[in-house]
């Protein structure tokens, strides 16, 4: 709003006739006043442009930045999912590995009991041999 303000009065002033626009000299009749806000107002434009410029470079580099950031995002991401099957497989391997031995406790308990059925077999057998024997011999 300043700037266009400014820029009228510059506007205004130079129409005035007062202002020689066909001397060849540099000298203009305007109030200090307005001539330092003028100034005061085109400096400030200049100013305004270069930290507009600066926001514009600071702009493309965070853009950079995240651009950056969201590769490293995914890459983990990838990382992630990766170790993530890997410790499903590695739930399933142990899943596994506790039905197997499951299993094997179950077949030695089997097994055990079938030892156990032959031993006695082998005592029945003994021992209705020495009394078989112990009959006939008698």
């Amino acid at each position: 709003m300043k700037k266009q303000i400014a820029i009228a009065t510059l506007l205004l002033a130079i129409k005035f006739p007062s202002i020689s626009q066909t001397s060849s000299d540099s000298v203009t009749c305007l109030p200090n006043s307005q001539l330092k806000k003028a100034i005061n107002l085109i400096e400030e434009g200049k100013v305004y442009k270069e930290e507009a410029e600066l926001g514009r470079t600071k702009i493309a580099t965070l853009e950079g930045y995240v651009k950056n950031r969201q590769l490293i995002i995914k890459e983990f991401q990838k990382k992630d999912s990766i170790s993530m099957n890997v410790i499903s497989s590695y739930e399933q391997a142990v899943l596994n590995f506790q039905a197997q031995v499951k299993n094997a406790e179950t077949i030695n308990k089997i097994q055990k009991k079938i030892i156990n059925k032959q031993k006695l077999y082998k005592a029945l057998s003994l021992c209705l041999g020495f009394g078989a024997g112990f009959l006939v011999f008698r």
